[in-house]
């Protein structure tokens, strides 16, 4: 009636307003007739009149009919599905970026305020080596936190080089979680994810060594109880991974290796230099002995020790000495059986470390004693000029050599 009553006063515009309303309500009923039919039968003109027409331009086309909603619905869930689809597609066309370097430390970095941290090492993303064409903006990987409190300070972005890395050496966060969850994002690139986890040094460093496995005389070696049988003066070679701990920053930290017979002095050999800090990392060490001619059980002993060679590790002398100090009765290949077996379940010993006490006297003054908490100048029952002898870690491990 209200259609009509407008209709007939020639407000064409607010007879199709509440047209539009007839129509909606229609439809949420499921009233499927098309909206010419529905103008017919309110306002009771033929189909193709003046007043049909303009009820019917007032719909919008695709709710003229039902059948048409119910298609053009259809046609958007397919195309929506259509484009996810090909987003995944190209998601796993697109490179990813790759966490190649992780984090192993977090120090405090008061000018930033409270709960502020900079990494050791820091974090490096690799991406796509460069092609013709980039421009700088597509060479940028930017860093995201999607959840936790952590906030980035500085350094939240860092641009790729040619080959494809990119380094987060300036990166500084804030924040009071044990675990920050990290995205990193890049044009051209699917994006890739780490988990930041916030260990702080402490007063105490962590350093750890342990073998892993590896092959020895052709008989596998693996785990605390590793051990070989060889016959007298045979060759005993192969190849040992060891996994590593180290949380020094700036010190030279050595792998060196002895067998528990011949000399000590020439026996012993610097292994390799390692990388740290660095946690749980895995190298391979290759060994090349020659079995002893006398009957018994032996040792090929690795150690692992912030000194400036496998020299000075094996002898048990500290850098400050100058030159390793060998035949005090501290040297590693010395040790007794008992005390081996004891080390290889614990992953070292604590055992007195030759120090110079001239040094310590010139770099501290009258405070050196502070600096050697527990030594002592009497290791061997004589003492021994310029010398003192403090317990210190050293981690290890041994595989046993059986000579029947």
């Amino acid at each position: 009636a209200a259609t009509r009553h407008f209709l007939s006063a020639r407000l064409e515009t607010r007879a199709a307003l509440v047209f539009t309303q007839i129509v909606a309500r229609c439809r949420r009923s499921g009233d499927p007739r098309h909206v010419c039919d529905l103008a017919a039968d309110i306002v009771g003109a033929r189909l193709g009149s003046r007043d049909i027409d303009a009820l019917v331009r007032a719909v919008p086309w695709w709710q003229r009919s039902a059948r048409t909603v119910r298609h053009l619905g259809f046609g958007v869930a397919t195309l929506f599905l259509l484009l996810a689809a090909g987003v995944a597609w190209s998601a796993t066309r697109l490179p990813r970026l790759l966490v190649s370097q992780n984090v192993v430390l977090a120090d405090g970095t008061p000018v930033y305020g409270p709960n502020s941290y900079r990494f050791t090492p820091p974090l490096l993303v690799r991406g796509r080596p460069a092609r013709p064409g980039d421009t700088d903006s597509t060479r940028v990987v930017r860093l995201r936190i999607p959840t936790g409190t952590a906030r980035v300070l500085s350094g939240g972005e860092a641009r790729m080089d040619s080959s494809g890395v990119a380094i987060f050496g300036a990166l500084r966060l804030r924040t009071t979680d044990t675990i920050v969850p990290i995205r990193f994002e890049a044009p051209g690139h699917a994006s890739g994810t780490t988990n930041l986890p916030i260990s702080v040094q402490t007063s105490d460093r962590e350093i750890r060594v342990r073998l892993l496995e590896g092959k020895l005389a052709s008989q596998v070696v693996r785990g605390r109880d590793a051990r070989i049988t060889v016959a007298r003066g045979s060759p005993i070679s192969g190849v040992i991974q060891v996994q590593y701990t180290s949380d020094y920053r700036s010190a030279s930290v050595w792998l060196a290796m002895t067998p528990s017979w011949g000399d000590p002095k020439t026996a012993g050999r610097d292994v390799t230099p390692v990388t740290t800090p660095m946690r749980d990392n895995v190298i391979d060490v290759s060994i090349d002995y020659v079995a002893p001619n006398r009957q018994g059980r032996y040792w090929i002993i690795v150690v692992l020790s912030p000194e400036d060679s496998g020299g000075f590790i094996l002898s048990r002398s500290n850098w400050t000495m100058g030159t390793p100090l060998w035949g005090d009765g501290n040297d590693v290949a010395s040790l007794p059986d008992s005390v081996i077996r004891e080390a290889n379940r614990t992953g070292g010993l604590t055992s007195p470390l030759a120090r110079s006490r001239s040094w310590l006297t010139k770099t501290f003054g009258g405070e050196w004693r502070q600096h050697a908490t527990g030594c002592t100048i009497l290791p061997q029952g004589r003492e021994v000029p310029d010398i003192i002898y403090c317990p210190e870690w050293l981690p290890l491990f041994a595989i046993e050599v059986i000579v029947p």
